[in-house]
């Protein structure tokens, strides 16, 4: 960087004067003598400089890329970073409310079972009770028709005594089966 010479102080410019006096001498010494040589004055370029050169080029493009890649990774490593601290943020409060739910779930199923227990218990005792009543009920008409039946069966035995006369022996013609003669003359129109 060059510094104007008015805002130095008379030491420095003295000092800055030398140092541009010094470097236009290099120059013009470095031109006389041939050293750097113009570009059209050079000789032609050898292979293995130009193959070293494009070896250069290749190398530099591919520590291009792969710091690209590297600066890619530690992006894409800091985004799941983030997506995993996300996740834990609002996982853990779904997964806790979600264990809070299954113990309320739990809690009100055991209720219900409970709930259906004291119902068959007082299904049985209802059950119970009302065969209890329906004996109760019904002993009173089982009664009335045993005693019913008993005297059907009663007067039934005092009245067949009575209705069934001594009969005389059938006849043999009324028991013997039709001869032949008689069922002829049945069937002949006279």
């Amino acid at each position: 960087m060059i510094v104007p010479a008015t805002s130095l102080s008379p030491s420095s410019k003295t000092t800055a004067n030398a140092c541009r006096s010094t470097l236009s001498r290099t120059v013009r010494s470095a031109t006389l003598t041939g050293s750097a040589k113009a570009p059209a004055e050079r000789g032609p370029v050898s292979v293995t400089t130009a193959l070293l050169a494009v070896l250069l080029v290749f190398a530099s493009a591919l520590c291009g890329v792969a710091i690209w890649a590297l600066i890619e990774s530690v992006g894409t490593a800091r985004s799941v970073a983030r997506l995993a601290d996300d996740l834990d943020a609002r996982l853990v409060p779904l997964l806790d409310k979600a264990d809070i739910t299954v113990d309320a779930m739990n809690a009100e199923l055991l209720r219900i079972d409970a709930i259906v227990s004291r119902v068959e218990e007082v299904t049985d005792r209802v059950s119970d009770t009302s065969r209890a009543v329906q004996e109760v009920a019904n002993a009173p008409a089982e009664i009335v028709n045993e005693l019913a039946e008993r005297v059907r069966r009663a007067w039934k035995t005092r009245k067949q005594p009575h209705q069934q006369q001594p009969h005389s022996a059938p006849s043999p013609a009324e028991t013997a089966p039709p001869t032949s003669h008689t069922s002829s003359q049945q069937t002949s129109p006279e």
